[in-house]
């Protein structure tokens, strides 16, 4: 299995992939091959099993005005999962809108479907959030708004939090899917 960890932050290398990327990478272990938003090209996306699009830090929003990537994620067939800046680019990829919206530190999460898992509480880091739009399915949500999305008929999911900091089996449950649709 081939799981593409997308590093979102402004540059390749920077100090925030420690604390946004190689915790994921961790998670996903052996199957992780972590490449940075730039450096995504078709084959890497044909090669893949799936794509985990990481989250980056509160003052970087570069990723929102990188076209290539948004259009590389509309494109993508294969399990995705969004985290952060990962939900609004996939979010945006498929039509909706990212909106200000800050969230920092804990809240608690009403899980309504439990593709990924429950969520009772999350940690946020985040300025912007997401309005999305009818071809997503909330599947947990908090008083700010959605916390966890799916594109319909797809295995491509959102999240709004950071489940690399509390909720680890989010990921888990993730590449789960993946293994079963193989």
């Amino acid at each position: 299995m081939n799981i593409l960890v997308v590093d979102m932050c402004y540059k390749k290398d920077s100090l925030s992939g420690y604390e946004f990327v190689r915790p994921i990478a961790s998670i996903v272990g052996d199957f992780a091959f972590i490449v940075h938003r730039s450096e995504i090209d078709n084959t890497l996306l044909h090669r893949s099993d799936g794509m985990i699009l990481c989250g980056t830090a509160l003052q970087d929003d570069e990723y929102i005005r990188d076209e290539h990537l948004t259009k590389l994620v509309q494109r993508y067939e294969k399990p995705l999962l969004g985290i952060c800046a990962g939900m609004q680019i996939f979010c945006l990829a498929h039509g909706s809108t990212i909106i200000e919206m800050e969230e920092i530190g804990m809240s608690e999460v009403n899980t309504v479907h439990d593709d990924l898992g429950i969520v009772s509480s999350a940690y946020h880091l985040h300025k912007k959030g997401v309005l999305p739009n009818d071809v997503f399915i909330a599947l947990a949500k908090n008083q700010a708004g959605p916390q966890i999305v799916k594109l319909n008929n797809k295995t491509q999911y959102g999240v709004m939090f950071h489940p690399e900091v509390r909720n680890c089996h989010v990921v888990k449950k993730f590449l789960d899917i993946i293994c079963q649709g193989r």
